[in-house]
């Protein structure tokens, strides 16, 4: 348990390395970039770190592709990215070979789709947090134990005399509600039902029974606010698509005007528009092509295509839909990779990294494979048949797992026992690769920063009892300003997570398998290897208020226009102008300062 380097291979099965098992995000990607992008952002930051006294942390040298017969498919090759680190002078931990391969999964996703119905997907998701609402309590659990768990990080929110252990109480409460048979038969499973329950299971207790009272009291609210909070932040996104859509179509709209005005004029106008003809008569129709071509021209319909339907294939849940056939794919490709990497005797410890929408690929599949063990070795499910007992790290860089669960990973059904068989098909933090013998395993590490819409910290894959850990969120800064996109895409350039990664592939740090005993036989001392919570998050705040305060000042400028109040709507505008030209500046330094970590 306390030893930093990897254990030796078998006899006769060549020299032990360890395996990064890479599952690349959502797009269009290539293959072997990623993993590519990976190797030269240890490289870089081992080239950065080696000129400092204080961080001489050895080199990486043979850096090259090598092709493997595939362990799993006859006649089939695999592709890794093989380098080997040297040690620094009187650096103890470390050296050996690593092997970086990828779960290249886009081919699975390509096709053609619908641009315009991937928009109508997106749009019909504004309804998610009004249609959560209205669910009963004991419906969507793990969303509802998800928040409670996010209540519980943030002690300043708890009622008075609340502790830590009245958590894992409202815990144990929760399941015996849904255990209920009145809540499943005769429809009793509101919050003033479970108020009820508390009640009546602690009316021998009452100053406990006042305590979980209160605490189930800031549980819901906690979860209105959570409910109220993503359906104002999803209809002013929709708000900004319709204002920025809608002033497109009207600018188009003026320029078509003042060509057909030029036709009779003369000049090079009156020449462009008597050639064109009928093709730019200024129609609401032509204005409307016009500005699909030109949201094709600059990648909407490429982002909408590629990217969100990566995400719509992947988050369909349904066997009977057509769809489904895609992420049944993507699933099998996860687990051959793998399978393959793990059945070499060689490979003596293993690190699944992952970014983006292949963090919930990289997860389900760990899932997928765990239900496979358990079926086939019920004593023992992560030693085999697939030895999953290898895997040490669960590395995530821009994770939406929590988000695809709150938008798609919930089923309804009158039949409660379904839901049951549902919940027990998705493995947590407390169930095998992440625990073994209800004591925590698998370390995961979940980079995310606030500034990034996809990211966020984890808490639906959080599972309770022995063994269970939560997720080891840890937030970075990427940028000084909230840009989302170039933040989701940063992880790979930030010290701080690159660090992190080099850590735990090559040196073996943070692991749960090398944590040194506390005292007076109180175990291991997990907590020692847990890397979070990073950076404070909610520091660029106010840059992200005034983002979501611009489109409503439009929309009232927009009104008072309407209204006949030129004066208001002109102060109103100005105002708007004013907040987007300071985001617009604040945006542009943020680039030009560069990753706040850089490597």
């Amino acid at each position: 348990m306390n030893s930093s380097t990897p254990p030796a291979a078998p006899e006769g099965h060549g020299s032990p390395y360890t395996a990064i098992v890479h599952f690349h995000g959502m797009g269009s990607q290539r293959r072997y970039e990623e993993p590519c992008r990976l190797v030269d952002s240890i490289d870089r930051y081992l080239s950065h770190a080696f000129h400092d006294r204080d961080q001489n942390l050895g080199r990486l040298v043979g850096i090259k592709p090598v092709q493997e017969p595939h362990r799993q498919r006859e006649g089939e090759v695999v592709t890794y990215i093989r380098t080997e680190h040297l040690r620094g002078r009187g650096q103890q931990a470390g050296g050996g070979e690593v092997r970086v391969y990828e779960c290249y999964w886009a081919p699975a996703m390509a096709g053609s789709r619908s641009p315009i119905g991937i928009a109508k997907w997106m749009v019909a998701q504004v309804l998610r947090p009004i249609y959560s609402m209205l669910t009963p309590w004991w419906e969507r659990r793990r969303l509802r134990e998800s928040m409670l768990l996010e209540l519980r990080q943030c002690p300043q929110n708890w009622p008075e005399g609340v502790t830590d252990g009245d958590f894992d109480r409202m815990l144990r409460l929760y399941a015996r509600f849904m255990r209920v048979r009145e809540v499943r038969e005769q429809g009793r499973g509101y919050y003033r039902h479970f108020s009820a329950l508390i009640a009546r299971g602690l009316k021998a207790h009452p100053e406990v029974e006042a305590r979980m009272q209160r605490l189930a009291r800031a549980w819901w609210w906690h979860a209105v606010w959570i409910e109220l909070r993503n359906a104002f932040v999803l209809i002013t996104l929709l708000l900004l698509l319709l204002l920025s859509a809608g002033g497109i179509v009207w600018s188009i709209l003026r320029l078509l005007d003042l060509f057909a005005a030029s036709a009779s004029g003369g000049g090079p106008l009156g020449t462009i528009a008597s050639l064109l003809g009928d093709r730019i008569k200024p129609t609401l129709g032509t204005a409307l092509t016009l500005a699909a071509s030109l949201a094709s021209l600059i990648g909407v319909s490429r982002f909408l295509n590629e990217s969100m339907g990566d995400v719509q294939a992947w988050a369909t849940y349904a066997e009977t839909d057509t769809m489904f056939e895609r992420r049944h794919q993507v699933l099998d490709m996860g687990s051959d990779i793998i399978r393959h990497v793990l059945a070499d005797p060689a490979c003596t410890q293993a690190l699944i990294s992952s970014h983006s929408l292949g963090t919930s690929v990289a997860y389900d599949t760990l899932s997928a494979l765990s239900l496979h063990n358990r079926a086939h070795n019920r004593a023992d499910p992560i030693s085999g048949p697939v030895p999953l007992d290898k895997i040490r790290h669960f590395v995530t860089m821009g994770s939406p797992i929590d988000k695809i669960h709150y938008f798609f990973g919930s089923q309804r059904s009158k039949v409660h026992s379904y839901i049951s068989v549902l919940e027990n098909f998705t493995i947590n933090t407390g169930a095998v690769p992440f625990a073994r013998n209800r004591k925590p395993h698998l370390h995961w590490v979940n980079y995310w920063d606030d500034a990034d819409l996809i990211a966020g910290a984890l808490h639906s894959p959080v599972g309770q009892g022995d063994g269970a850990m939560g997720v080891d969120d840890v937030h970075v800064q990427n940028y000084g300003f909230p840009a989302p996109g170039k933040s989701h895409n940063a992880y790979f350039h930030n010290r701080d997570v690159i660090g992190g990664l080099f850590r735990m592939a090559w040196l073996n740090q943070a692991s749960y398998g090398n944590l040194p005993l506390l005292a007076n036989h109180g175990g291991y001392d997990y907590a020692s290897a847990r890397l979070g919570p990073g950076l404070p998050s909610g520091q660029r705040r106010g840059w992200t208020l005034l983002a979501l305060a611009l489109p409503w000042l439009g929309l009232t400028a927009l009104g008072a226009r309407v209204a006949g109040a030129p004066q208001t709507a002109v102060t109103l505008g100005l105002a708007a102008g004013l907040g987007l030209a300071l985001l617009v500046i604040a945006w542009i330094a943020s680039l030009w300062r560069g990753n706040l970590k850089p490597l």
